[in-house]
């Protein structure tokens, strides 16, 4: 009787542990090698000198950027810090950073009911 107790108060543990909902976030950050981008573009016979100077000096003002992706369960959702809408409501600038990397990207994914948007 006492191992039929034990047995099942095993299993139900066991149980319970397994039917918890794993969630949590991740933080990515983003970030240029300027010289290496700077050195590219010198070499870039196709640009104008105003085009590469406008480059260069946006690559000198690029400010790393976080993206996030946030699961829970089956879902998950991956975007910026700070979409293209709020750094334009926060009067952000253009950062080329946030242009290379998509900062206006936000992906959600279920994979329950296989929902994706992007």
């Amino acid at each position: 009787m006492v191992k039929k107790i034990i047995l099942i108060l095993a299993l139900a543990f066991f149980k319970i542990s397994f039917a918890q909902t794993l969630e949590g976030k991740i933080v990515y950050q983003a970030t240029l090698n300027t010289e290496l981008y700077v050195s590219q573009l010198m070499f870039d016979s196709e640009l104008s000198e105003k085009i590469k100077g406008y480059k260069i000096q946006s690559a000198l003002n690029a400010i790393p950027m976080n993206f996030f992706l946030y699961f829970k369960g089956k879902e998950s959702l991956y975007r910026a810090e700070f979409d293209l809408n709020e750094k334009r409501d926060m009067g952000l600038g253009m950062n080329l950073l946030g242009m290379v990397a998509g900062d206006d990207y936000i992906c959600y994914t279920n994979q329950k009911t296989n929902e994706n948007y992007r």
